[in-house]
């Protein structure tokens, strides 16, 4: 029997080069949350930026185009993911946006909001976000 030549996760580096890149932008108020959603998908290829308040976030979406743009639901400290994502006009480029939440989806996602990921996310949901984004990008990149 023939070992499997199909790249896992743990081919590392090598496997994930050959997906489309995607630049992710993480916002989230809990360090630890932060920390665990970057490890996750830069496992998964991802580049991110990380911030802990919507003013950060906000600046680096204007900043640079980012392909998905990451965003707990629940800001404390008077942070207000919705009001950030009213300002979707403002981000360089079209990120697809996705929102983190201990909570289920809502019948009808919130104005700006392209996905609903309710914790805990598992690694195939994560997988799964990471290929539509990788999938919006190749249909843009072929059409333009």
């Amino acid at each position: 029997m023939q070992p499997s030549t199909r790249p896992t996760i743990d081919d590392g580096d090598e496997a994930l080069e050959q997906l489309l890149p995607v630049s992710a932008l993480l916002l989230d108020d809990d360090e630890d949350v932060l920390s665990i959603h970057e490890a996750i998908l830069e496992q998964l290829g991802a580049r991110t930026t990380i911030c802990e308040n919507p003013a950060d976030a906000l600046h680096q979406a204007e900043a640079s185009p980012h392909d998905l743009l990451l965003v707990d639901f629940e800001l404390s400290e008077g942070g207000d993911s919705l009001a950030l994502l009213s300002q979707r006009h403002r981000f360089a480029g079209d990120p697809r946006v996705a929102v983190v939440s201990g909570h289920p989806a809502p019948e009808h996602l919130p104005e700006h909001v392209d996905e609903w990921l309710q914790k805990p996310v598992s690694m195939a949901r994560w997988a799964i976000l990471l290929a539509t984004v990788r999938s919006s990008k190749a249909a843009v990149g072929s059409t333009g």
